[in-house]
């Protein structure tokens, strides 16, 4: 599979959008939910370099505490090999998510 550039907007280009991103983030994950039957996948992502993997999974959090349903992390996941995470510049992780099981 090859690498290609992400050219969807980011909700949160920087830290100072964090809060808002989060709220949306938590809002469309909700969603995701409410249209994943018992039993089902669904992959989460986020492409902002501002979010962190523990941001996004404490929006999945909100998210199914709102939904009232129960779900387990089945895989974290992460950007291509093609684009390496710089141990000095943890932006360079830009691209985190989860496959998580509603249950």
């Amino acid at each position: 599979m090859g690498c290609s550039k992400s050219r969807s907007p980011k909700l949160a280009p920087n830290r100072r959008d964090l809060d808002k991103a989060l709220k949306a983030y938590k809002d469309i994950i909700l969603n995701g939910i409410k249209l994943t039957k018992k039993g089902g996948l669904l992959s989460i992502y986020s492409c902002s370099g501002a979010v962190t993997s523990a941001d996004l999974r404490m929006a999945l959090a909100y998210a199914v505490k709102d939904a009232g349903v129960k779900a387990v992390i089945v895989n974290q996941l992460h950007q291509s090999p093609c684009h390496p995470i710089s141990v000095a510049v943890p932006e360079t992780e830009y691209l985190k998510g989860f496959l998580i099981r509603i249950i």
